[in-house]
């Protein structure tokens, strides 16, 4: 499964609005449209690649756009190949601007009040719009992309959410109750825990402590994913892995330090075991893992590989190993 969610810049917003005469072409050269690549290369590179296409529809989109992006993958992914479709990317996440338009969209349109907008538990003011609105956006986009698939290829709604307290929020929605979703699918970071920022920052002595965080993290996702079940619905992961920002904040911390522990044995093993409990207990359930190329910082959670030439890291190579041990 291929998630193209940064290739199309949803986390910016900087095509607004998104519309089907705006967007980027296979005529435009580069990556550098406002609305990121053509839709026609992603789809291509999943079928090139024998996966699926997982669809971030970014905020902004109107409804002729949504059908048309839908629609043109339906129409041009190999025959059999699975599409999720998912509405924005963290459309609750404040470090976005994303949610400042998100929270003034909602007040705008009416669906909520200013006090119902912050009436709701969460991270700061305009939760509560956060909420109404992800919920009202979330349910317009997938009514539109399920009537546009016209094969009889699987297509799979997916609802994003930060952990167990924010899909209940969802749940609680009751201005725009949630609709329309197979799948609840979350981020799992581990390893920015305080635990992991104590010195002596070195890997032998942080291993403990990277383990404890991943199974923590892991016991959180089976909260989500039992939660889902309850509700008749699948659990997956868009994303995760080591964090180390925390890490990289702590007193006397340099980024060659960083840069040796995320590339070290001991977190190899950790990212080894995580994918083995995820096997173990998530049977059936997606964790799509990043690929970047040149992402290698000091949060490490982005990337496979800082460059195309260097020995393969340890989290490629764990990797590589969980999925020969699942073929």
């Amino acid at each position: 499964m291929v998630r193209a969610m940064d290739w199309f810049r949803t986390n910016d917003a900087a095509g607004l609005p998104v519309t089907w005469s705006t967007r980027a072409t296979p005529a435009f050269f580069g990556a550098d449209h406002p609305n990121g690549i053509c839709m026609e290369d992603a789809v291509d590179l999943a079928s090139d690649a024998g996966c699926g296409l997982h669809i971030n529809v970014p905020y902004g989109a109107d409804d002729d756009y949504v059908t048309r992006l839908v629609a043109l993958a339906d129409q041009r992914l190999a025959a059999g190949a699975r599409m999720n479709v998912e509405w924005q990317n963290e459309p609750w996440n404040y470090q976005f601007r994303i949610a400042g338009l998100i929270i003034a969209a909602c007040l705008a349109a009416g669906r909520c009040t200013p006090a119902q907008a912050d009436t709701r538990p969460g991270m700061g003011g305009g939760w509560g719009a956060l909420l109404i609105e992800h919920c009202y956006q979330h349910n317009r986009t997938m009514k539109l992309a399920r009537a546009a698939v016209k094969s009889s290829r699987e297509l799979v709604q997916v609802l994003n959410c930060q952990q167990g307290t924010h899909y209940s929020n969802l749940l609680s929605v009751k201005e725009q109750p949630l609709d329309n979703y197979d799948v609840v699918m979350n981020g799992l970071y581990w390893g920015n825990d305080a635990g992991c920022a104590v010195a002596p920052y070195t890997p032998a002595s942080l291993k403990t402590a990277w383990l404890a965080s991943m199974n923590a993290t892991l016991d959180r996702a089976a909260v989500v994913r039992d939660l889902a079940a309850q509700h008749g619905k699948g659990y997956g992961a868009y994303e995760g892995g080591p964090d180390f920002q925390g890490l990289g904040n702590a007193p006397g911390v340099t980024p060659a330090q960083i840069m040796a522990m995320s590339r070290s044995a001991e977190l190899a093993d950790i990212i080894a075991a995580s994918y083995r409990r995820w096997s173990a207990e998530f049977p059936g359930c997606q964790w799509l893992q990043f690929n970047d190329i040149g992402r290698d910082d000091t949060q490490f959670a982005w990337g496979m590989q800082p460059d195309l030439v260097s020995p393969p890291s340890p989290r490629l190579l764990a990797f590589e190993t969980a999925a020969r041990t699942a073929a």
